[in-house]
């Protein structure tokens, strides 16, 4: 009868042990994800450039004026020979859609 007890006490105490302990790693791990997002807030505003981020942000800014395209040689018609000499119409060589 007296080991039944002592058994009951020792069951306790180690339920009472298991269950701090599983607090304290409950609460080890909270600290732990604070930490990180802490440290992962502070990185979240951080801005990454080159080296000449500033001069090519300038040159971006600065106004294009839309140039005109402007063909090489004079335009090829459909119906007039292929430029590149092989005697068929521009529409059946190097013309052909697909």
């Amino acid at each position: 009868i007296h080991r039944i007890g002592i058994n009951r006490i020792y069951w306790r105490v180690g339920d009472a042990i298991f269950a701090r302990l599983t607090i304290d790693l409950a609460i080890a791990a909270e600290a732990e994800e604070v930490a990180e997002k802490k440290e992962h807030a502070e990185v979240e505003n951080v801005r990454y450039q080159h080296a000449g981020y500033d001069e090519a942000l300038e040159n971006a800014n600065a106004e294009v004026k839309d140039q005109p395209f402007v063909r090489p040689g004079q335009k090829v018609g459909r119906n007039d020979p292929c430029p590149c000499g092989s005697g068929k119409k521009y529409k059946q060589c190097h013309g052909k859609l697909g």
